[in-house]
């Protein structure tokens, strides 16, 4: 003889068994998303340190070309005064200080050769050296004139043409905390 559970309680059990299902894939979603994309043996401290010393006014933000080719802003303009001090934001070693068509330049290698990451400052009257290593919040230099709109130009390049929103690395991770407000008794 079988005996046959009402039509509401294997709804709720349906329910509950949906609920849980959507709550652990979403777990995964996120644990998937916060995780690193590459592993790396130096991966950059996160999150950077602004480098202009603290948050200033953004002139022109980070505009991704819809292709590599095409027009697009790759990088960030800062509203800061000539001659402001600009400051590694994560620890790196210096890769090029020199001018690039008519602005002084000073770029950071601060990736691992599993991730390369580069970023560019400009224009910059480099206190550093080409191959000096630097820590987060150390002085590269000081903006020097040549740049509008905003006085400091600032980017990250993943690779020959991928750049990225510098911005990204300033803010924090987010931790994600399970809820324990599934209730077993619906």
């Amino acid at each position: 003889m079988t005996t046959s559970q009402p039509s509401s309680h294997r709804k709720s059990e349906n329910a509950l068994l949906k609920q849980t299902l959507t709550g652990v894939c979403l777990c995964l979603f996120f644990l998937l998303i916060a995780l690193p994309a590459h592993s790396t043996d130096n991966p950059p401290q996160r999150p950077w340190l602004w480098p202009t010393g603290h948050p200033v006014p953004i002139a022109r933000p980070f505009t991704e070309p819809a292709q590599p080719w095409l027009s697009g802003h790759r990088g960030v303009d800062f509203d800061v005064p000539i001659a402001s001090e600009v400051y590694a934001p994560t620890a790196g070693t210096v890769s090029f200080v020199g001018t690039v068509v008519d602005r002084p330049v000073l770029s950071l290698n601060v990736g691992s050769p599993d991730f390369p990451l580069r970023t560019t400052f400009e224009p910059i009257n480099a206190q550093v050296v080409r191959g000096q290593k630097v820590h987060a919040g150390e002085l590269l230099g000081y903006v020097a004139e040549g740049h509008s709109p905003g006085a400091l130009h600032w980017g990250v390049k993943v690779s020959a043409q991928k750049w990225l929103n510098p911005l990204l690395f300033l803010r924090e991770r987010s931790v994600l905390k399970i809820w324990d407000g599934w209730s077993t008794t619906q």
